[in-house]
């Protein structure tokens, strides 16, 4: 199912979920919506960031999602892990700090999902959760490939699968 480009649902259960399509590109991030087409390019541009910063809840509660989908890791989300070293393949860890979009990780630090997920790296991996403002926790999933060789998953500590 396609989300669209970026945006905010609310199910009608009340789970807020964040998704941002595409990818991180210099030249597009800075352009303008009326020089890039949006429909059509791989990239997102600042301002697809700026409105998920912009939605308004109607609980008025404070601006935290309950899950954010992206296809790019979020920068630097390997550091401070006590589980990277050990469970990344070696072309990730090989990437060091070019690793992940600055984007997406302010979206994670601003929008405080309690579980972010990406696939870009196409790996399964966990990483422990870690702290954000107002004493929330986010975790993150990389997804790997669908259908992988060597049936990789991911479960999570509530025994959830993740394909």
């Amino acid at each position: 199912m396609y989300l669209g480009r970026h945006g905010i649902l609310t199910t009608s259960q009340g789970a807020r979920i964040g998704y941002l399509s595409g990818t991180y590109n210099p030249t597009t991030y800075a352009s303008s919506t009326d020089t890039v087409d949006t429909l059509t390019s791989p990239h997102y541009t600042s301002s697809s960031i700026a409105s998920l910063f912009t939605t308004k809840f109607s609980d008025k509660t404070p601006p935290r999602i309950d899950i954010f989908i992206s296809y790019e890791w979020p920068k630097h989300v390997t550091n401070k892990s006590s589980s990277s070293g050990t469970h990344l393949p070696s072309h990730i860890l090989s990437k060091g700090i070019g690793l992940g979009s600055k984007p997406v990780a302010e979206i994670i630090r601003k929008l405080q999902p309690r579980y972010a997920f990406a696939s870009s790296e196409g790996v399964f991996w966990e990483r422990e959760p870690w702290s954000v403002r107002n004493g929330g926790v986010t975790r993150f999933f990389g997804l790997g490939h669908f259908g992988n060789s060597t049936k990789e998953r991911v479960k999570n500590n509530n025994g959830v699968i993740l394909y």
